[in-house]
């Protein structure tokens, strides 16, 4: 293995290196390398990098890759696995298949110009949104957390979805869903095993065991009221929240909840502070 390498200006490597530490324009092929810092437009193809950072725009063509850190645009094309990628820019892809993928920083500090695009096929075993981002893709990952908006056309599905910010789209299907009721939450339906929808969301033990990159402690929403037109699962629980339909086995309609139409199998619990139409043992 080659040692380190500290370049300035386009370069082209192939081979196996240590660490590469590039300013400017650079190109990787049919390399296996420790460690990538590129201050410019990068491009690997062919190669396994352990950790990448950059600030430019990547091209990367059937690359396996630890961690990726970058700002800038990317785009994957091949068969591309990446352990853990947050990204901040546009990405558009054919197939990337990540164990993390975020969008955006954690920060509050850093702040993107404008809303980037994610295209493409993403999938993996756990999403994590933390900036604004406009996706024209499908994402297909075991949890998703969404701590900024999100807009897609696409139906949601996962085990584990958490939405802690806006949304405006369609349906969201999963195992278990909790949703921090807000009046910036407009769904069409939720359906899958367990949902809930409170204006307080502590972490708890099997929101602590999945695998993220974010620190999510103790929210609480402005009291507002959350849109949904039809819920559908086993075990609900909702408050602030306004609803045409909600249909489930064990059902608890919480304070300040406006309902349609209830329909239950087994148990129902209704709170003075609701107002609920029609109640229906099905």
């Amino acid at each position: 293995m080659r040692s380190s390498s500290i370049a300035f200006g386009d370069r082209h490597y192939e081979g196996k290196y240590s660490k590469l530490a590039i300013a400017g324009d650079a190109e990787i092929t049919n390399s296996d390398v420790k460690k990538v810092y590129c201050a410019g437009d990068l491009s690997i193809s062919k190669s396994t990098i352990g950790d990448l950072k950059f600030a430019g725009d990547l091209e990367a063509d059937s690359v396996t890759i630890g961690t990726i850190k970058g700002a800038g645009d990317a785009s994957f094309t091949g068969q591309c696995k990446v352990g853990n990628c947050v990204m901040v820019g546009d990405l558009e892809c054919e197939v990337l298949e990540c164990e993390i993928l975020q969008n955006g920083p954690r920060s509050e500090r850093i702040n993107t110009s404008s809303t980037p695009v994610w295209e493409g096929l993403f999938k993996g075993e756990t999403f994590e949104n933390f900036k604004e981002l406009a996706l024209e893709g499908e994402i297909e990952f075991k949890n998703i957390i969404l701590s900024a908006p999100l807009s897609t056309k696409t139906e949601i599905s996962c085990d584990n979805f958490y939405l802690f910010s806006d949304l405006t789209f369609g349906s969201i299907n999963a195992e278990h869903t909790f949703i921090l009721a807000s009046s910036n939450v407009h769904l069409d339906t939720v359906t899958g095993c367990t949902v809930e929808v409170k204006k307080e969301f502590k972490p708890g033990k099997e929101f602590k065991r999945i695998r993220k990159n974010g620190k999510y402690n103790n929210l609480s929403s402005d009291n507002s009221i959350a849109s949904i037109d039809n819920i559908e699962a086993d075990n609900i629980y909702v408050e602030n929240t306004k609803c045409k339909c909600i249909c489930g086995i064990n059902v608890v309609i919480g304070d300040l909840c406006i309902v349609d139409r209830v329909e239950y199998q087994d148990t129902i619990e209704i709170s003075d502070k609701a107002i609920v139409n029609e109640v229906v043992k099905t």
